[in-house]
């Protein structure tokens, strides 16, 4: 017997772990851990026993005398311990899709949450080798050159963080300032409630949205008072308008919101993190770019959606085929540093942590 077998299934918590029993001798292991027949082409659910502990209720689908696949419950515990009590036996050897710490297997374990069909995509084309490719030619490429090869690198990196993890975008700004209309018109639905009435918003409404391909975290905010405008008697409003200013505070980006004639500058703290945005633009004086999301939604999510893009310096399309990016901050911060290295052979020892763990 000359059986190898492997996890097919990227590691983690998930509903089904495929592992692949594969080579001579693979049907035989098979119907010796299920205890029953196996026939090749018959999917048969059988009870999972070695050493006569039953491990697991699991689905046989065996293809070939030597190509099997056993469908477990996708517990990783469970698989690992699956996984060692195989490499035990005579025959037998375990073989990984990327051993543990490797670039390869670090883009797999931020395969499962991937916020995007886009985060999923990068991921998957730097568990292939795409990111090991690009550290490996840096190194041989002349000091200028490679300076501009990282700052690719590292522009690649900042896009892809928004389509692995979706931005928080928050919507503020004064009271009647068109948050909540403009709330439901990105979302496509009635989410929020709206009213010419002030003060309507009291809490943070949270909803998952998409600008594009753009995963989002889109927060409406209560409207804050102008220094003229009194203070909620009863105190509501005024515990909305300070979890506003918290939700602002942990945003990626602001999109802080001015109705004509209701102007008001955002806290300095936001400045570097917002954009204004007009809204009631149908009812002209509103400043630039402004929207009128009541009366055309469909152009006010487009002018959102390029004033997203234009803020946090996004591409159209997040993901280019086979394209290396490094999705790991730490990474990230060492090709920071290694923009002022002149010496390849300082820039390949300082790789080598991250490809000392070759995929196999």
């Amino acid at each position: 017997m000359n059986v190898v077998v492997r996890e097919l299934t990227p590691r983690g918590a998930g509903a089904i772990s495929v592992v692949e029993l594969a080579g001579s001798g693979a049907l035989a292991l098979a119907r010796e851990l299920a205890g029953r027949p196996i026939t090749i082409g018959a999917p048969v659910l059988a009870r999972l026993r070695l050493d006569r502990e039953e491990l697991d209720e699991v689905l046989v689908c065996a293809q070939a005398d030597d190509a099997v696949e056993l469908h477990m419950h996708g517990s990783a515990p469970l698989v690992r311990e699956l996984l060692a009590r195989l490499s035990g036996l005579a025959g037998v050897r375990v073989a990984h899709t990327a051993l543990a710490g490797s670039l390869e297997e670090r883009a797999l374990e931020l395969l499962p949450p991937a916020a995007s069909a886009a985060g999923a995509r990068i991921l998957l084309d730097q568990a292939r080798g795409a990111l090991r490719a690009e550290l490996e030619r840096l190194p041989e490429l002349e000091p200028d050159a490679r300076r501009a090869r990282i700052e690719l690198l590292l522009r690649r990196a900042r896009s892809a963080r928004f389509a692995i993890e979706p931005a928080r975008v928050v919507l503020a700004g004064p009271a009647n300032a068109g948050k909540s209309t403009l709330f439901n018109a990105l979302l496509g639905h009635e989410r929020a409630i709206t009213s010419a009435s002030a003060g309507t918003t009291r809490d943070v409404l949270v909803e998952p949205a998409r600008f594009g391909p753009w995963p989002v975290i889109l927060c409406d905010t209560a409207g804050l008072r102008t220094l003229e405008e009194k203070e909620d008697p009863h105190g509501v409003e005024a515990a909305g308008q300070s979890r506003a200013r918290t939700s602002t505070r942990a945003a990626d980006l602001v999109f802080w919101l001015a109705a004509p004639g209701r102007a008001m500058d955002p806290p300095d703290e936001l400045a570097a993190r917002s954009v204004r945005l007009g809204t009631h633009a149908d009812l002209g004086g509103a400043a630039e770019p402004a929207v009128s999301a009541l009366h055309d939604p469909a152009g006010a999510r487009a002018v959102v959606e390029r004033c997203f893009r234009e803020a946090l310096d996004l591409p159209a399309d997040p993901w280019s085929p086979e394209a290396g990016v490094p999705c790991f901050e730490a990474l990230a911060a060492e090709l920071e540093a290694l923009r002022a290295v002149e010496a390849g052979s300082q820039v390949r020892a300082r790789l080598a942590p991250w490809l000392s763990v070759c995929a196999g």
